[in-house]
């Protein structure tokens, strides 16, 4: 089995993604500014003739060209490695163009969702749920319910579910909120009679970013 070597396969994903010479300029321009690489030292990777890379550089090249090992080994091996690393580039496209209308997406106002469906009887201890704290975050930190669905690992009509009400808020979601908020559970929260006040004061003081 004919196995390309680290340097042919580097230089077909880089001519795929910048094209010929012309788009040298900018090609070292982004290794440079987005992942910190001297232009130089990614020439010399693209120079090796071994058929191997340690897992440090292996995983910035998985970075720079969205693969992963187990796709740079198939790239390796591909009987026409220009017509591999085409088909990998469109894949990335296609997924990048459904992962924007996912984002574009309108869910129905969960908030409003959530009052329509749920029973105040149900807990009358409470002025406010879970939910409604995980709401507040996610709208303080300007994200859209494909992002803290991604986040969070989740499909995005699960994590809506939780933020409505529909299910409960998994463990780690509840557990990642106290750790935001720098309390035990959420209960002062969802006593509190003014949670806007609360929240704002909660985000301001904690030591953990809302959204890495």
């Amino acid at each position: 089995m004919t196995k390309h070597t680290i340097g042919a396969v580097l230089k077909a994903l880089r001519l795929e993604k910048y094209g010929d010479s012309a788009g040298t300029a900018d090609f070292e321009y982004d290794i440079r500014t987005i992942y910190d690489i001297q232009p130089w030292a990614y020439w010399y990777l693209e120079r090796q003739r071994a058929g191997q890379l340690d897992q440090e550089r292996l995983a910035l090249v998985c970075q720079i060209y969205d693969l992963t090992p187990e796709s740079f080994a198939q790239l390796q091996v591909a009987p026409d490695l220009s017509a591999a690393v085409h088909a990998h580039t469109e894949a990335i496209r296609a997924h990048q163009q459904w992962q924007h209308r996912r984002e574009r997406l309108a869910w129905p106002d969960s908030a409003m969702t959530a009052a329509q469906l749920t029973d105040p009887t149900t807990r009358p201890e409470a002025t406010h749920r879970p939910e409604d704290i995980l709401r507040y975050v996610r709208l303080a930190s300007q994200w859209t319910v494909a992002h803290m669905a991604a986040y969070f690992e989740l499909p995005d009509l699960l994590y809506w579910q939780m933020e409505v009400g529909l299910i409960p808020l998994s463990d780690e979601i509840d557990q990642w909120l106290c750790t935001l908020l720098n309390t035990d559970d959420l209960t002062t929260f969802t006593q509190t009679p003014d949670l806007d006040q609360l929240m704002r004061f909660a985000l301001q003081q904690s030591t953990h970013q809302q959204i890495d």
